[in-house]
């Protein structure tokens, strides 16, 4: 086995294990700052919890719940991506699903160039569908957990302390989930 082969080897494990990309990034962060202000709306309108009063307390549980959000959807992402990469291949069987150009003046660099730029097609869409199923996933698990927190579990407790252990618990939960599905 040549060095250009072992070099070949690791840049595609390299490429298959990346799938947090700067531009996901913003869009984990974005998406789960406006899920985490879901249950302000909740508490606001529903357990009479003024929203000027407790402006400050909305904020940071919403900010700390915003960021264990958007870490448990890269971290789901990332579990999820190798399992669909690993389908899509067993489907195509491995190579690209296009066939590359055939022409006289077609070079083994060109086929190269071409099944590179299938793979990396491949590779984004991919990553695109990860990262949609962990933004669905950790959305409707977190929500479904504030619910459920708010109107049978805390039910009892003062609107505040609800507030509070209900978002706190169930981004807690999602977080856990999460890291518990990675490996």
């Amino acid at each position: 086995m040549s060095s250009s082969d072992v070099d070949s080897i690791l840049d595609e494990f390299n490429k298959d294990t990346k799938t947090t990309l700067p531009q996901n990034q913003a869009l984990y962060y974005t998406n789960a700052f406006f899920v985490a202000i879901v249950p302000v709306y909740l508490y606001v309108t529903i357990f009479n919890l003024g929203l000027r009063d407790y402006f400050a307390v909305y904020v940071l549980l919403s900010g700390g719940a915003g960021v264990v959000l958007a870490l448990s959807y890269a971290k789901v992402a990332e579990s999820v991506f190798p399992r669909l990469l690993s389908k899509v291949s067993e489907i195509s069987g491995g190579g690209p699903s296009v066939s590359s150009p055939k022409s006289k003046s077609t070079t083994k660099n060109d086929k190269k160039k071409f099944k590179s730029e299938i793979n990396d097609q491949r590779h984004t869409i991919i990553g695109n569908e990860a990262t949609a199923f962990a933004m669905l996933y950790n959305n409707l698990f977190y929500l479904f957990f504030v619910v459920v927190m708010a109107f049978f579990v805390f039910k009892s407790l003062p609107s505040l302390y609800n507030y509070i252990l209900s978002v706190g618990v169930s981004s807690a939960l999602v977080f856990f989930s999460s890291t518990s599905k990675t490996g």
